[in-house]
């Protein structure tokens, strides 16, 4: 036994140093943060981010640190390229904790010279409370913006420079020098220490809107680039920022409880020498395997490559994603083809909820019984017609009856083709009008048939579609199953991950066409000192406590 358990020690150690050997390493050269601000708060933020191999094959990093910030969907169109020019896709997946694991994809890495690293992420940053409205001290109305980049950990320490480059919902005037404007008119307000600490300069930025750049050379390693200034409230909508901000919620204390109690059993006592021999004897071994298992498991996230362009659809929270259509949408077009199922999609009803209805009529029309909520697991009792069925009822029919559980490959196989049918049928179409249209449609049918329904109450979008979706499939209102006690009862025992990554085509005036080609060359910020006298207004605490959580950590 304690032969085994030296041999295994051995082989754990060799395991490791193996591992350890081969990983990639890499340090940062430079970050560059860019935020295309919209004037309702939101924004897309993009990040830049050089790595020089070290060592090994470098694959990627973990992007973490965003704090209040809620990622709703990353680019697809993010992507990385080499010092020898060679283009790279990138594969980002959830990993825990609010930290994504951004790499090449297909596995592939770079061994040599250097590999620059360019993602966007929509966000939105008056619901996180980092874009506000205020006051100065005479009561004029500003937004303030209040917030930093993430911080990079030891993979940063001697970085060349950090950048961050606000782009305004504003277009920049025809001056000369847009500096000396910005300052002499005083149009936007910076606390005193950003113009110690940084290099400030502003220029026209993308689509001609001003764009304020914040520069740091060198920085210190985990360095955190906070900046604060307030900009004029006429440049934005204040009542959508006010209305994402009343949605903030208040942080809640988790106080940290010692539960101390006098234990009745002596457990030491079952333990002789030999054992206590053996429990230290092992106790490595155990904790090398773990560590083993975890950098294994971390490693296998960079090699799932995105097989196909649309796996990703899943919205996190599994909201469906907000549709994200072609530049040639024409205003006001509607498209008026889409299905049942695929109107639910582009209206952002839930995909629990979508396939619990669903699920529901099958168990309502006694073709599914269902014997357990967790997994979920059907048995069946018998089989729908095939030529009353739509191809979604057909494909959730032979996912749930093939072996009796719905799983998440399967759900999401379903959200991805409506996702390309969409795409198909609605690819000139306006997002906005199209939406207006299907909910008219729902509410034409709840006007045109509430003598039926015996319902006299303003049903909410979902419980509606519902009711709609029953009475037009085919196969469910030929069986009048017009009704259940809840058609979203299953909703919460679809199988459906979370923390999956959404990839869309997000708009955005800072994300170029990626079949240009990727210019190497990144501004640098004036080494000449723009220092300035501006005044701090401070009418309201805006917190600027961020999360110690950092990326880097090459791979």
């Amino acid at each position: 036994m304690r032969i085994f358990i030296k041999r295994a020690c051995v082989f754990a150690a060799l395991m490791l140093i193996y591992i350890v050997t081969f990983a990639g390493k890499g340090v940062i050269d430079f970050v560059e943060c860019q935020v295309d601000l919209a004037k309702d708060g939101s924004a897309v933020i993009g990040y830049t981010v050089r790595y020089s191999v070290l060592s090994g094959e470098l694959h990627g990093f973990y992007f973490s640190g965003n704090d209040k910030l809620t990622i709703a969907s990353f680019s697809e169109k993010s992507y990385a390229v080499d010092e020898k020019g060679q283009d790279y896709k990138l594969n980002i997946s959830y990993v825990d904790n609010s930290t994504y694991d951004i790499v090449l994809a297909d596995g592939k890495g770079v061994s040599s010279g250097y590999v620059t690293y360019f993602f966007w992420f929509e966000t939105n940053m008056a619901s996180a409370g980092y874009v506000g409205n205020t006051v100065n001290a005479d009561s004029v109305p500003l937004v303030y913006f209040d917030w930093s980049p993430v911080i990079w950990d030891y993979d940063a320490e001697n970085m060349d420079h950090y950048t961050l480059k606000v782009l305004f919902p504003f277009l920049a005037p025809e001056k000369d020098n847009l500096r000396e404007w910005v300052y002499n008119d005083s149009i936007i307000f910076t606390e005193k220490y950003l113009n110690e600490e940084y290099l400030i300069d502003y220029e026209k930025g993308p689509a001609d809107r001003l764009q304020m750049i914040i520069h740091k050379k060198t920085p210190p390693a985990s360095f955190q680039l906070l900046v604060k200034f307030y900009m004029p409230s006429e440049w934005f909508s204040t009542d959508s920022i006010a209305m994402s901000s009343s949605l903030i919620q208040q942080d809640e204390t988790v106080n940290d409880y010692t539960y101390e109690y006098d234990d009745p059993y002596d457990y030491k006592s079952y333990f002789n020498a030999y054992y206590k021999e053996m429990m230290l004897i092992a106790a490595p071994v155990i904790a090398l395997f773990f560590l083993i298992f975890v950098i294994l498991k971390r490693r296998t996230l960079f090699k799932k490559a995105i097989k196909d362009e649309n796996t990703d659809w899943d919205k996190m929270n599994w909201t469906p994603p907000a549709v994200e259509m072609s530049h040639f949408q024409v205003k006001g077009k509607v498209c008026e083809d889409l299905s049942p199922f695929e109107a639910a999609i582009y209206i952002e009803i839930p995909i629990k909820r979508i396939i619990s209805v669903m699920l529901g009529g099958f168990v309502d029309g006694n073709f599914l019984k269902v014997h357990r909520e967790d997994p979920l697991t059907v048995e069946v009792l018998g089989k729908p017609p095939v030529a009353m069925m739509d191809e979604y009822e057909k494909m959730l029919w032979e996912s749930v009856t093939d072996d009796g559980i719905l799983s998440q490959m399967e759900v999401t196989n379903m959200i991805n083709l409506a996702v390309s049918n969409i795409r198909k049928k609605a690819w000139d179409a306006d997002p906005d009008a199209t939406k207006t249209y299907y909910k008219k449609q729902l509410e034409d049918w709840l006007n045109g048939n509430k003598d039926q329904l015996n319902y006299d109450k303003r049903m909410d979008t979902d419980t509606l579609w519902y009711m709609y979706y029953r009475n037009r499939s085919r196969l469910f209102n030929s069986y009048m199953i017009h009704r259940h006690v809840n058609p979203f009862l299953y909703e919460n025992v679809v199988p459906v991950n979370t923390q999956n990554v959404m990839i869309s085509d997000i708009k955005s005036d800072i994300i170029p066409d990626i079949n240009v080609c990727h210019s190497a060359c990144h501004s640098a910020c004036h080494d000449a000192c723009h220092s300035a006298c501006h005044s701090a207004c401070h009418s309201a605490c805006h917190s600027a406590c961020h999360s110690a959580c950092v990326s880097g950590g090459s791979h």
